[in-house]
């Protein structure tokens, strides 16, 4: 093997390191970003552990009465309708709104109304 073609390999080798690091640290971020936008993603469970918020936001004695109202009337969560913007504009000749809609679970939606 010549000089320049052991020089050619370190290089290589230099480079794959980089590259295998770089992709290492890619999914190091792409799990902290998951992370940080699964704890700030809303849900009611965030509430779950403090019986004094769900009182004071919902007026339900504890997080566990308002889970048992809510499997009172869960089954009947798949007869709502939902009503847009762009759906009541269809009515009154308006311009719609196109943002984006949010995802969110029943229980989440339920609990948002409840405020």
């Amino acid at each position: 093997m010549t000089t320049a073609t052991v020089v050619n390999l370190l290089r290589w080798i230099c480079l794959l390191t980089a590259l295998k690091n770089i992709y290492e640290e890619i999914a190091r971020l792409r799990n902290l970003i998951e992370e940080i936008s699964i704890s700030n993603k809303f849900c009611m469970e965030q509430f779950a552990g403090s019986d004094d918020d769900i009182r004071f936001f919902k007026r339900f004695a504890s997080h566990a009465h308002l889970m048992a109202f809510w499997k009172q009337i869960e089954p009947a969560t798949c007869k709502m309708e939902r009503v847009t913007r762009a759906r009541s504009v269809a009515k009154n000749d308006e311009v719609p709104h196109t943002g984006s809609a949010t995802i969110l679970q029943p229980i989440d939606k339920f609990f948002l109304f409840m405020t």
